[in-house]
């Protein structure tokens, strides 16, 4: 599968992307991800670079994971490593990795974009995806 990440919201705070999921070039599958702002990649308080990953299926635990249930592990990004798309609402519960959600809303009336149905939505990725997909970030909606 081609999983296309298209960032379109960028703040000091926060990241957000539509998330698109093709097999061949047939669309299946849409949600959006949360992750941190841009800070040069560093490794716990950065999104990761526009660019082509791997990006696999993990079981609980696997790999040393402190993740207790199935999530996604994105695959060699420079100068980083245990990047995870993981189930989470809001920026705050993440440390470099993405959160998917079936919405994007500011759920607590902070004024900061969360996301909706994190658990729902890596659930359904995981139903959809292949063991091992490739991923691709821009930084341009389409």
């Amino acid at each position: 599968m081609i999983i296309r990440q298209d960032r379109y919201l960028r703040t000091d705070i926060e990241t957000i992307s539509t998330v698109k999921v093709y097999n061949q070039e047939v669309f299946i599958y849409q949600c959006f991800l949360l992750e941190l702002p841009w800070r040069n990649n560093r490794q716990g308080t950065s999104c990761i670079p526009k660019g082509m990953y791997i990006i696999k299926k993990r079981k609980s635990g696997e790999n040393g994971s402190r993740i207790k249930y199935p999530h996604l592990e994105v695959m060699n990004v420079p100068t980083r490593e245990g990047i995870k798309w993981h189930v989470a609402n809001y920026v705050k519960q993440l440390m470099g990795c993405g959160a998917p959600g079936k919405l994007a809303e500011d759920i607590d009336r902070d004024g900061i974009v969360d996301m909706v149905s994190s658990r729902l939505a890596l659930n359904e990725l995981l139903n959809v995806l292949d063991d091992e997909n490739i991923l691709i970030i821009t930084d341009e909606q389409v």
